[in-house]
């Protein structure tokens, strides 16, 4: 008979039982007895037909032991990231664990770096990919998704680990885009396509064991057309403050002649006439196409002078070189 130790918490009698092995006694159990020797009667029956298990079956005094002396060894043995991996292997096996996560492995970085740097397009092993296999994929869509990562992304998710994700995650931030940020169907999908793409790649290879984003429902319906803006809201657009001078520039031009923002971007020296404005060129990530044509617009250029080169790529995201050192417009009648 082992060595066995009762003490008594409240009214009820707990045992502890000596493990030679590691020399320690084992975590207290409760006998639910009241009586001291009603408790050693119940201890007598633990030794002779085991504990009761979770699983249906009864494990004996000497397994319980024995889980005992691996847990205390793994608390007390130096292990490094090798053995840890050997301890899961050997519980996956078992059919114990699904997965573990390793605290130097690929799926402890942060959730919303890792989102980053995945869609930057100079440093991002997926963009390499596609592109070695002869597959397009632009500096625009890579800008796009950057902006819904930091817009929405990180702004729930905050400072997850990559691992930590789940699926009920990825649904809860779906509900949240729709419910606090009321965006429509399609900028909902959208978004979620910004996580659910690298979330994949990730667990195709390897840095997580599952795809939370895999089988998260798509939202449907038909988005909300997108409404003209009457004349009583322009006036009242541009005579607010801007903090951009070029934003205002650029959406007064585009507002006066209908001009697309590329086509606007690359608008040089040479095109704009006294009366007219001669489209030439455009620009954008993808090399857009542009119909070439001539506006005779409705506002006024009273004073212009242009800049070069007015275009210049940084860090996939197009920024203007002061090409306007001033342009005026004014509204005349139509």
């Amino acid at each position: 008979m082992r060595r066995v130790s009762f003490y008594r918490r409240g009214l009820i009698w707990y045992a502890s039982f000596f493990n030679t092995a590691t020399k320690r006694y084992t975590g207290a159990r409760s006998t639910g007895e009241t009586d001291k020797e009603a408790a050693h009667l119940q201890v007598a029956r633990w030794e002779r037909d085991g504990f009761p298990d979770s699983g249906g079956r009864r494990r004996t005094l000497s397994e319980t032991c024995d889980i005992d002396t691996i847990v205390q060894l793994i608390r007390q043995v130096p292990l490094v990231t090798r053995d840890a991996e050997r301890i899961v292997s050997a519980l996956k096996a078992r059919e114990l664990i699904e997965y573990a996560v390793l605290r130097d492995g690929p799926g402890a970085e942060e959730f919303i770096p890792f989102l980053l740097r995945f869609w930057d397009y100079e440093q991002s092993a997926y963009v390499r990919e596609k592109l070695a296999h002869r597959q397009r994929i632009g500096r625009g869509h890579c800008y796009d998704m950057t902006l819904r990562v930091r817009t929405h992304w990180a702004a729930y998710f905050k400072a997850r680990r990559l691992a930590e994700i789940r699926k009920a995650n990825v649904r809860d931030f779906c509900i949240w885009l729709d419910k606090e940020r009321n965006l429509q169907s399609r900028t909902i999908n959208n978004v979620l396509a910004a996580g659910s793409v690298p979330l994949r790649w990730a667990f195709e290879n390897d840095y997580v064991p599952i795809n939370p984003a895999h089988g998260v429902l798509k939202f449907g319906g038909k988005s909300q057309r997108r409404g003209v803006l009457t004349e009583d809201e322009v006036r009242r657009l541009f005579s607010s403050p801007w903090p951009h001078k070029r934003a205002y520039v650029g959406n007064m031009l585009s507002m006066c002649t209908g001009l697309r923002s590329g086509e606007i971007l690359a608008i040089q020296a040479r095109d704009i006439e006294e009366d007219r404005l001669r489209v030439r060129h455009s620009w954008h990530f993808k090399g857009t196409s542009f119909s070439l044509r001539s506006i005779a617009s409705h506002c006024r250029l009273l004073t212009y002078s242009v800049m070069g080169p007015a275009i210049v790529m940084k860090r996939a995201r197009p920024r203007l070189l002061s090409p306007f050192i001033s342009l005026l417009y004014a509204f005349s009648s139509s």
